[in-house]
């Protein structure tokens, strides 16, 4: 029996209801127009291992309205940055042509950010729209300044953004190359990207043994009309059973957690 070892335990889920409490004039499920909804990203079940493919951990996003009700057929897309080329919590997102997220104490450049790289927005407790919220593609970088793929017509300027810049690629010494990835799916396994009637979409991290013990950060976005997106951040769980971990043809405790950036180690 694989363990379950709890990952992103200590993140904040972003789950916001951004209207007052008692009222009931929102829209209904599979309605979308304005502010008045919330998306939460989940871990849920067992981490698992794939000889082939690696550690496996399911998530599921949820979405509903601002009454509580399940969004249906919601496209939901999903990223994950385990090489962290910068970060900062004095962001800017602006409402320019593209979208635009510029930080005057970074440049970007030097540090390697590039067009395709992934930003991540995370929950603060004074900066939590679920508008800009979640995972957006970087089309175009200039100095302190980073160009968005992407639409949000319930986007408004804000400021104190708390962000991530990465991508899935990280070197891991003693291993090389190592490699996080999403596959979406539904709870039955079949690869979707569509909430279901109960609001749900579903996906997997899938990542290299090398990388437990080493901090991800995850983010999803709904792609229809007004943007809906939530983020959370924690430490990759190892996803093989002690017979595999002490098995002399898989990497050791040591060699696995050789990458971490979380300076400590998963207990076997």
């Amino acid at each position: 029996m694989k363990r379950n070892i709890g990952l992103f335990a200590s993140a904040v889920v972003a789950s916001f209801v951004l209207s007052a409490c008692g009222s009931n004039d929102k829209p209904d499920g599979n309605i979308v127009t304005d502010g008045n909804a919330a998306m939460s990203i989940l871990q849920e079940g067992e981490v698992k291992f794939d000889i082939e493919r690696g550690c496996m951990k399911l998530f599921v996003v949820h979405a509903v309205d601002g009454n509580g009700n399940p969004i249906p057929g919601l496209t939901v897309d999903a990223n994950v940055i385990i090489n962290v080329k910068a970060r900062g919590a004095l962001g800017t997102i602006q409402t320019t042509a593209p979208l635009t997220l510029t930080d005057g104490s970074k440049n970007f450049e030097s540090a390697h950010v590039n067009a395709g790289d992934k930003l991540i927005i995370l929950p603060t407790s004074q900066r939590h729209d679920i508008s800009y919220l979640g995972d957006w593609k970087i089309h175009a970088v200039e100095g302190n300044t980073l160009k968005l793929n992407g639409v949000a017509y319930n986007l408004e300027t804000t400021d104190q953004i708390n962000y991530v810049v990465g991508n899935e690629a990280t070197y891991v010494p003693g291993y090389g190359s190592a490699v996080a990835h999403v596959e979406q799916r539904d709870e039955n396994g079949t690869t979707a990207r569509v909430t279901n009637d109960d609001g749900y979409a579903y996906f997997d991290v899938v990542y290299d043994l090398s990388l437990v013990g080493h901090i991800a950060i995850v983010g999803a976005h709904n792609g229809d009309g007004y943007r809906m997106g939530a983020a959370v951040s924690g430490v990759l769980p190892d996803c093989r059973t002690p017979v595999d971990t002490n098995d002399s043809t898989s990497n050791s405790s040591t060699s696995t957690c050789s990458g971490s950036t979380s300076g400590t180690c998963p207990a076997p």
